[in-house]
């Protein structure tokens, strides 16, 4: 069964929240498998406007110290040291949506396909984890 991520801005309905729960714990063990560190947990309440609980992790890379989020449909990213991400991340074709002044490094999946969206944070964090420093 093909499913998709929800849009930006969609209903936080109780499937919603299941498929933002089930994106963040894939994303999740991507982090892990890759040697990130969970350094910060959040937990949904019953009444949460978010409706699943936020992670940040801390994941070292050639570029610099990576703080990633998974956050249901997007992961929210900053790197502690602009300059030195953006030298690394050049040459790379994901490297143009960082910012130069703060080191955030986000990537939206709204409506994508589950797995597409999966597989694409998996080349992601694999391309920023063995670029050569």
């Amino acid at each position: 069964m093909i499913m998709n991520l929800p849009d930006a801005g969609a209903k936080l309905t109780k499937e919603n929240r299941a498929v933002f729960t089930r994106w963040n714990a894939e994303v999740r063990k991507l982090l892990e498998d890759r040697g990130a560190v969970l350094v910060r947990e959040w937990k949904a309440g019953p009444d949460s406007l978010i409706g699943y609980d936020s992670l940040q992790f801390e994941l070292e890379t050639p570029a610099g110290k990576l703080l990633v989020s998974p956050s249901g449909n997007w992961l929210a990213c900053r790197f502690d040291d602009p300059d030195r991400a953006a030298a690394h991340l050049r040459t790379w074709m994901n490297w143009s949506n960082l910012n130069p002044h703060s080191g955030k490094w986000n990537f939206h999946y709204f409506g994508a396909d589950f797995q597409k969206s999966i597989d694409a944070v998996r080349e992601l964090l694999d391309g920023v984890t063995k670029r050569a420093a």
